[in-house]
């Protein structure tokens, strides 16, 4: 019977050809569970939002920013402004008094549009809630 050489040359091509494989298999894997929906980037959600001035401000000039842009300056008297935003969930309102010359932050909460300003003594005070759903049926109608 006749001896055949082993060819050790096509064991490793083979060797290394499985161990490739191997690894785009587990690299797919490690893909699809990282990514389920693909690598899309989901558009963000606009948020808007409505800022009600109270009275007791008077005759003060305040700056009110929006995620850091300027979008009032000057003396409220019982106004809405009307806001939006593009990032819709790490929205901060903030408000530069004159009279105080204090800087007042406040974050927003995405789910509640309504904000309304207000002056207690000093100091500017926030209060968000949720739109009113009559008032939204009543245009409707």
């Amino acid at each position: 019977m006749r001896n055949k050489k082993l060819n050790y040359n096509r064991q490793v091509m083979v060797g290394v050809m499985a161990l490739a494989v191997a690894v785009f298999v587990v690299v797919v894997a490690f893909w699809v569970w990282c990514f389920p929906n693909g690598t899309a980037v989901p558009p963000p959600v606009a948020a808007r939002y409505t800022v009600a001035f109270s009275e007791g401000f008077g005759t003060d000039s305040i700056q009110v920013y929006l995620n850091d842009s300027l979008v009032f300056e000057g003396r409220p008297s019982g106004f809405s402004l009307p806001l939006s935003t593009g990032n819709g969930e790490s929205d901060v309102l903030m408000v530069a008094d004159a009279v105080s010359d204090v800087l007042y932050t406040f974050p927003l909460e995405p789910g509640k549009p309504q904000v309304c300003l207000a002056r207690e003594g000093n100091e500017v005070k926030m209060r968000q809630g949720e739109a009113k759903k009559g008032a939204s049926d009543e245009k409707k109608q």
